[in-house]
């Protein structure tokens, strides 16, 4: 029987770093390996109450049927009546769709508006999604660097710089997976001109716009004018303010003509987003309570991001940005490479650092190379401050080992 052969653009898509680590730590944790699993970009507070009576609630009103593509009315009104809350951009609910997580509506994005050659300039490090998906798109991805020495804000003229008459789009992600950074409004505005000026696209992820502290503020693109705004495509979801990450709801807001682009693609490939989860969203986004539970989730992680940088900053050779929002650190651990294990592995660059945490002392974290630096690795924070102390002190005892 002959091979089954694949499309050539298979070869080029990796698996996902994250879920394959954290499958491998469960499988390893089943088979009894004591694993302290800090690869988890999920929160580990359950979904509220009152979202999940809504989703009964949902059921046994058996509102179970197909909807429309874009989403559900009261949802996309809920999403613009939020945004308009915390970015004071008004949006129409024709300007929304809801897809299933915040990832199909980039993969939307994409789609919509790429031609093949077309580039997309991705500040680096990146959530690894963005790469596969541009070149799934018949794009080809752009990586510019942004530098620990100056707190990882993207460098605008370095980013015009990476500019060619075939870029076509540029990707930002504040506060960013995996370094925790939060824009300054002194990147924003030069990069708004940039937008208008080279009239480019801007995707900007917004998913973790909600978990910000340590005083700083989440600011827009799209509120500095009329002008980006038009050229703005807004990524956010219910994930991880909500604690939603299984229930897969996220939702776009950008211009009409693509907004109706991205919904006729989906309409091909995945129609709506679960009816039962929209209605949970439209709760999430709605009830009361929101507010209340997003800002008590945001003090413990808050809380536990000053803990781990703490830790951090107390190993000798690590350096480490402080985060200003969603739950992760990005330590460097470079300053280890070329030595070696206990066993005797050399410790060449992220991946076998990754490795030999896992294998050694049971400390599971990402690889940086997975998100475009490879001095790196990341490490979550959302878990029980317990499994957080003990994971630096496996990772403070693991680097200590080397030599």
């Amino acid at each position: 029987m002959s091979p089954m052969r694949l499309a050539n653009r298979v070869a080029q898509i990796p698996r996902p770093a994250t879920l394959a680590i954290n499958a491998r730590v469960r499988a390893m944790q089943a088979a009894g390996a004591d694993i302290v699993n800090l690869s988890v970009g999920e929160p580990d507070f359950p979904t509220p109450e009152r979202i999940c009576a809504a989703a009964q609630g949902a059921m046994n009103a058996r509102q179970t049927r197909y909807t429309d593509v874009q989403g559900i009315l009261p949802l996309r009104e809920a999403v613009t009546a939020r945004i308009q809350k915390d970015y004071g951009v008004s949006y129409a609910p024709d300007e929304v769709m809801v897809a299933n997580g915040g990832k199909q509506c980039l993969y939307n994005v994409f789609q919509a508006v790429i031609n093949p050659g077309d580039e997309v300039l991705i500040p680096a490090p990146y959530w690894l999604t963005y790469p596969p998906q541009v070149l799934l798109a018949g794009g080809v991805p752009i990586v510019v660097p942004t530098l620990q020495q100056e707190g990882f804000q993207i460098d605008v003229e370095r980013l015009e710089a990476a500019c060619t008459p075939r870029t076509r789009a540029i990707v930002i992600n504040s506060p960013c997976n995996p370094t925790g950074v939060l824009l300054r409004r002194e990147v924003l505005e030069p990069l708004a001109e940039l937008i208008c000026r080279r009239d480019l696209l801007l995707v900007t992820d917004d998913l973790y716009h909600r978990l910000v502290y340590g005083g700083r503020k989440f600011e827009s693109v799209a509120s500095l004018g009329p002008e980006v705004k038009a050229r703005t495509v807004i990524i956010g979801g219910v994930s991880k303010a909500y604690a939603m990450t299984g229930w897969r709801i996220g939702y776009a807001l950008g211009q009409k003509p693509l907004i109706a682009a991205m919904t006729n693609i989906q309409g091909q490939v995945t129609s709506n987003a679960a009816s039962i989860s929209q209605y949970a969203a439209l709760e999430a986004l709605t009830g009361a309570e929101g507010d209340a539970e997003v800002d008590a989730m945001v003090a413990e992680f808050s809380r536990r991001c000053d803990r781990m940088v703490e830790l951090l900053e107390a190993i000798p050779g690590v350096r480490c940005v402080r985060p200003g929002g969603a739950f992760y650190t990005f330590p460097n651990v470079s300053g280890f490479y070329g030595r070696r294990t206990p066993k005797g592995r050399v410790i060449e660059g992220s991946i076998a650092m990754g490795e030999y945490l896992v294998e050694e002392v049971g400390l599971a974290g990402v690889p940086g190379i997975e998100f475009g630096n490879d001095d790196h690795i990341r490490f979550s924070y959302a878990c029980s401050m317990a499994l957080l102390e003990d994971g630096m002190a496996r990772f403070h005892k693991a680097l200590a080992a080397l030599r």
